[in-house]
């Protein structure tokens, strides 16, 4: 199963240029604030608007923003990089996010939108900033009524993933050539990962290294000068919340404790019993505890009680599997480290001997008491 999220994030720096530029990007994975019970990615930085209408236009997308000093001459060149806008861009990447623990999630990047801001276009342009319909790209919004131009295009799902080119129009008349100058470019992109939900919890972190220039670069905007930037690094920061599973038995809610062999057995029974089958599958740590309705003197134990609430009798309740027994308590979390989904797995709920020899002396009695049981997963505090 692929999941994927489109980040678009924002990063504003200061105008002093230089040769390489670091970008934070936050995200997670964890349980859908809209759909209880799925997992989502979500981006954890805040959006941030920028003067085009797309930048900024939901919870899973971000544009990220780069000041520039690039040389863009302007003029009616044959080859397509000499058209008013030009970006080759790559096939996706590969990139591992690695764990403090050594757990690693392999994702892919790919650019999916692009653009830019454009300075000192003192000519008319015409309609020279529409996209070729050659090229991998269509205009979603433009500000080119001043000698300031802005332009942001998104790329083809295709090209997002194969690499390809976004180039513009020919210009419609001559032009007396110019040079302008890239003050700012965007770009949107796309991370996706295969099999997130079954990967452990915590953060995982990865650096994406994109270059900036001519020939066949990362961001190739045309054969240009480029003074700054020519390395953009993109730290990757995602915390990964997946959910436990935790499955009883349909009509389970109710345990009713019985002699291990049955009432109309020729002997007294000693024991009191009853087991409750669970599937607990998680591949991170997690804890179990109690939550009484009535907590036996000590605080240790669970109790149930009759009518008239003048006995009372403490419950052994424990985790029974193929790793042993583990007795529960209401006032301490038994923790472990994982578990698989197996049919030999069920919750233990015992009275014992000398207990039972007292309630015999009240035929009749029927003894009652809620206990909850609290199934919880452990998350690694470790920088999250």
């Amino acid at each position: 199963m692929i999941k994927t999220l489109i980040f678009i994030f924002i990063f504003m720096m200061p105008f002093t240029m230089a040769h390489s530029v670091v970008l934070k990007v936050n995200a997670e994975y964890s349980q859908s604030r809209d759909n209880p019970g799925k997992n989502e990615f979500r981006i954890t930085d805040p959006c941030i608007k920028l003067p085009l209408s797309y930048f900024c236009d939901d919870n899973v997308s971000r544009v990220v923003a780069v000041d520039a000093d690039i040389d863009k001459p302007i003029f009616r060149g044959s080859n397509a990089w000499d058209r008013f806008f030009f970006h080759s861009f790559p096939r996706e990447k590969s990139v591992t996010l690695t764990s403090p623990t050594g757990s690693k999630v392999n994702m892919k990047f790919s650019f999916t939108h692009t653009g830019y801001t454009l300075k000192n276009v003192g000519v008319d342009i015409g309609d020279a900033y529409q996209a070729h319909p050659n090229s991998n790209c269509s205009l979603v919004d433009r500000d080119t009524a001043s000698s300031t131009k802005t332009v942001f295009y998104s790329i083809a799902a295709n090209a997002q993933k194969n690499g390809g080119s976004c180039y513009t129009k020919i210009y419609p008349n001559p032009i007396k050539r110019i040079n302008a100058i890239i003050s700012k470019y965007y770009f949107g992109y796309k991370l996706s990962a295969d099999n997130i939900d079954t990967i452990p919890n915590g953060r995982y972190q990865g650096r994406v290294t994109l270059t900036v220039g001519s020939s066949n670069k990362d961001l190739d905007l045309g054969n240009s000068a480029y003074r700054a930037p020519s390395i953009i690094e993109m730290d990757i920061s995602l915390v990964v919340r997946n959910q436990m599973k935790v499955e009883f038995p349909h009509g389970s809610n109710t345990v009713v404790l019985t002699p291990p062999k049955g009432w109309w057995n020729s002997t007294l029974p000693t024991v009191l019993n009853s087991t409750l089958p669970v599937r607990i599958s998680s591949d991170t740590p997690f804890w179990i505890g109690l939550m009484c309705q009535y907590t036996h003197v000590g605080g240790g134990q669970c109790e149930i009680r009759d009518r008239s609430g003048s006995h009372r009798v403490p419950i052994v309740i424990s985790r029974n599997n193929a790793y042993g027994k583990f007795i529960l308590s209401p006032s301490v979390k038994v923790p472990f480290k994982n578990s698989k989904e197996s049919a030999n797995d069920f919750f233990l709920f015992e009275i014992e001997q000398s207990k039972v020899d007292e309630m015999r002396k009240r035929p009749g009695a029927t003894y009652k008491g809620i206990v909850t049981l609290i199934v919880d997963a452990t998350i690694p505090v470790g920088g999250m």
